[in-house]
């Protein structure tokens, strides 16, 4: 069973800022994506959980709690491993909406 994560750089970054921003959307939407991990940590050492408690952003820190336990729950084969494609388009849907 593959337990691993293929993190993808530029989500990883955008989840980092999400989280220190409180924007509870993003960081459901890059979590389901499968291409970020929720406690990959920075070149500081903090993830995405300790970015959002540093900035007092409790709901996004309790979303991220959840994230983290779907992404386990998905590496036991616990849960479907469904997962959300954040290409080009995906970009530009949000840019228009």
């Amino acid at each position: 069973m593959d337990t691993s994560v293929v993190i993808n750089e530029e989500l990883q970054q955008k989840l980092w800022a999400a989280a220190a921003a409180g924007d509870c959307a993003t960081i459901r939407v890059l979590a389901m994506s499968g291409e970020v991990d929720i406690s990959y940590k920075n070149e500081d050492g903090f993830n995405a959980f300790n970015l959002a408690t540093q900035a007092g952003k409790a709901e996004a820190a309790t979303v991220i709690l959840a994230a983290r336990e779907v992404q386990q729950m998905r590496a036991l084969g616990l849960m479907p491993d469904e997962k959300i494609h954040l290409g080009a388009d995906a970009d530009d849907d949000q840019k228009t909406a």
